[in-house]
């Protein structure tokens, strides 16, 4: 099977996307046939999500071009950990129309108990896998202006839309119309699950970046931030792709045709269990994933 990767970029997220893209790779199973696609985002307006959104759309747009493929759309500074983790992807596509990454639930230490929150229970856009065949070229990510009225939960449909209840806002990031092509394109999904840092395991310790599982072992991990970290530049670059070398130095050898052992652990693929459900998570302004992240450029080899 083919999978298109599209990662927006801008010149400050110049050296993330070759990185993301030799993680996948060298954690794919072999013969797996994987294409980066990169998105620019432009530098135009005051609001860095309404420029993310541009580049989302030319992502969306073009995934009519390569009709026959598993199409990925992740920010740059998103590392896969999961050995033979195309598989995992290909067995929910099974079921489900795509599966990503999950925002936190509700009052979590990222998130808070405000009722001004991002929509759960569904992937965003930070690693998004969609089947083919489907509509997703249509998908035009909403701009959010500033002028927008308030988007409510008021009625029991809304709650299954956005996975919040009654009387909260829904937090209108980059693409947080996506629950809504969805609905209107009748689009089901499973996400991995957003994990509060207490509980991580590749980035233990780690607390200021995202971690998601797949049935409790480490699939995604996200740095976050990437707009004011040059890659590798900054201690808070520094430390994550450090970590994500050895994490990815010990998975790499576990690249197997019937099992994932990830770090010292084993675990067996199990294809009967569903993928998800999760209780996708939300957090605020100033947490890496907060769906303001922007992705990469262009790239020489990373360094690892």
């Amino acid at each position: 099977m083919k999978f298109a990767v599209h990662i927006p970029w801008d010149k400050m997220s110049h050296y993330y996307p070759q990185y993301a893209m030799d993680a996948m790779q060298r954690l794919a199973t072999p013969g797996t046939e994987l294409l980066l696609v990169k998105h620019q985002v432009p530098r135009f307006g005051v609001v860095p999500s309404q420029n993310h959104s541009i580049a989302l759309l030319q992502a969306f747009a073009s995934i009519a071009e390569i009709p026959d493929a598993v199409h990925i759309v992740c920010d740059s500074d998103t590392v896969v950990v999961m050995p033979n983790w195309d598989r995992i992807v290909l067995h929910a596509l099974e079921s489900v129309d795509c599966i990503g990454t999950a925002y936190q639930r509700v009052g979590t230490y990222q998130t808070g108990a405000g009722k001004k929150q991002t929509y759960k229970g569904k992937p965003n856009i930070e690693w998004l896998a969609m089947k083919p065949g489907k509509p997703w070229h249509l998908f035009q990510p909403s701009k959010t202006p500033s002028d927008m009225a308030p988007v409510m939960v008021h009625t029991p449909e809304d709650e299954v839309m956005w996975g919040l209840p009654q009387g909260f806002e829904v937090l209108t990031d980059t693409c947080w119309n996506l629950p809504m092509f969805m609905r209107d394109q009748g689009l089901t999904s499973a996400v991995f699950e957003n994990i509060e840092h207490l509980d991580f395991i590749a980035l233990k310790g780690m607390h200021v970046y995202e971690e998601w599982h797949h049935e409790g072992v480490p699939f995604i991990v996200h740095q976050g931030k990437s707009r004011k970290n040059f890659f590798r530049g900054t201690p808070f670059s520094k430390d994550f792709y450090e970590r994500c070398d050895s994490l990815l130095k010990a998975a790499e050898c576990n690249v197997t045709e019937s099992q994932i052992e990830w770090a010292t652990d084993s675990v067996e693929l199990t294809h009967g269990r569903p993928i998800g459900p999760t209780d996708p998570q939300d957090r605020d302004d100033s947490a890496p994933g907060d769906g303001r992240t922007d992705p990469g450029e262009p790239l020489p080899e990373p360094v690892g």
